[in-house]
C-alpha cells in the first residue's frame, strides 16, 4: 500500500505552511499575541454570552479602519447606537425617496447587561455633540441607497403591482473599527407595525420602555408579546426582559404567535441566561419533546466559556425541584 505524507502533495505542503506562519492570531489568545490595539483588547470585557464577542473570536471582523463617527461615539460614552428608520418605496426594485430616523437607542457598552443609556444629562450630551446628526446623516445616506429585501414572508407577486410601500429597518452603528460597519435592509411593512412598546422591547430602548410602561400600564396579555419581541435581539437585552417581567410579564407564558416557550425564541444566548436566572419552566419541554434545559445546554456545546455559565444558571434552577 503506498504512503502518503505531506511531501507527495508540495503544493498542499506549501499551502498549509503559509496558513500557520501567516494564520491571523486570536485577540483573546494572550498566550499567543500581546493585544496592544485598544479595539481588538475591547472584546476582552465582552461578557461570555455575547454573539458578538462569539463572532469576533470566529473571525467575523471589521476592517480595523477607525471612522470619524466612531471617535466622536467613543468621546460621549456611546459604544452602540441602534437606529430605526422608515422608507416609502415607490415601487418594487425602486430605491427610496425619503427616509426618516424613528428612534435612536444608544448604548455604553459594544455587548453587555448594562443596557440602553437613559440619562437625560447624558442623552443631551450625545444630541449636542453632533454625534447623533452624524449618525443620522449616515444612516439616511445608507437608507437611500437599499433595495426592498423580499423574502418568504413577502412574495414578490403581492408586491409587483404595489405602490408607495411602506418599509422598516434597523442599523447598528459601533464605535470599535473591529466590527463589521453598519448596512441598511429595508423590509416591507405587510403586517401590522409593532406597537410602541414591542419596538422599544425589541430595540432594547430603555427610557422609552419605562415611560409607556408608567403612562400606559400594559396588561399581561402585551407584556407577553413584548417579551416574544425582547428575545428577538442579538445583543443583549436582559435588561429589558428584567424590566418586561417586573410589569407583570412571564417568563413561562408561551409565545402569542406560535404557542412556544420563549426561550425557543432567544437569538442571543445573553437573554437566554436571563430567562433561566428569571425561573424558566424546569419542565418545559420543545416540540420534540426535549427539556428545553438541555436543549439550551446542547446547542450551546463549543461555546466553552459561555457553556460554564450556562450550566450553573440551569443547576441552580434545577436545585428547588432535586430537593423535593
Amino acid at each position: 500500500m503506498t504512503k502518503f505524507t505531506l511531501a507527495s502533495f508540495p503544493l498542499l505542503a506549501s499551502s498549509l505552511l503559509a496558513a500557520v506562519l501567516f494564520a491571523p492570531k486570536l485577540p483573546r489568545s494572550r498566550d499567543i499575541q500581546k493585544v496592544a490595539d485598544d479595539g481588538w483588547a475591547e472584546f476582552d470585557s465582552l461578557p461570555a454570552c455575547s454573539n458578538l464577542g462569539e463572532d469576533f473570536e470566529n473571525g467575523n471582523r471589521g476592517d480595523g479602519k477607525d471612522l470619524p463617527y466612531m471617535a466622536a461615539m467613543r468621546q460621549v460614552g456611546v459604544h452602540r447606537a441602534v437606529f430605526v428608520l422608515s422608507a416609502t418605496y415607490p415601487a418594487l426594485g425602486t430605491t427610496p425617496k425619503v427616509v426618516t430616523v424613528e428612534h435612536r437607542v444608544y448604548f455604553s457598552q459594544l455587548d453587555g447587561p448594562a443596557g440602553s443609556i437613559t440619562d437625560s444629562n447624558a442623552l443631551a450630551r450625545i444630541r449636542d455633540s453632533g454625534v447623533q446628526a452624524q449618525l443620522d446623516k449616515i444612516a439616511i445616506g445608507l437608507g437611500r441607497q437599499a433595495r426592498l429585501y423580499v423574502g418568504v414572508d413577502n412574495p414578490p407577486a403581492d408586491l409587483e403591482i404595489a405602490r408607495n410601500i411602506p418599509a422598516a429597518a434597523t442599523t447598528v452603528f459601533f464605535s470599535n473599527a473591529m466590527v463589521p460597519k453598519p448596512g441598511v435592509v429595508f423590509e416591507p411593512l405587510v403586517r401590522e407595525r409593532l406597537t410602541d412598546l414591542e419596538s422599544a422591547s425589541e430595540t432594547g430602548d430603555r427610557a422609552r420602555l419605562e415611560a409607556i410602561i408608567h403612562e400606559q400600564h400594559p396588561d399581561r396579555a402585551h407584556l407577553e408579546d413584548a417579551l416574544e419581541h425582547s428575545v428577538v435581539s442579538q445583543y443583549d437585552n436582559s435588561a429589558v426582559i428584567r424590566m418586561l417581567v417586573q410589569a407583570g410579564g412571564n417568563v413561562n407564558d408561551l409565545s402569542p404567535k406560535d404557542g412556544l416557550p420563549l426561550l425557543l425564541s432567544v437569538a442571543s444566548p445573553c437573554s437566554e441566561l436571563a430567562l433561566i436566572r428569571m425561573g424558566e419552566n424546569p419542565e418545559a419541554r420543545s416540540r420534540s419533546g426535549e427539556p428545553l434545559l438541555s436543549l439550551a445546554l446542547r446547542l450551546q456545546r463549543g461555546r466553552n466559556r459561555y457553556l460554564i455559565t450556562l450550566q450553573g444558571a440551569v443547576a441552580a434552577l434545577e436545585a428547588p425541584r432535586a430537593g423535593h
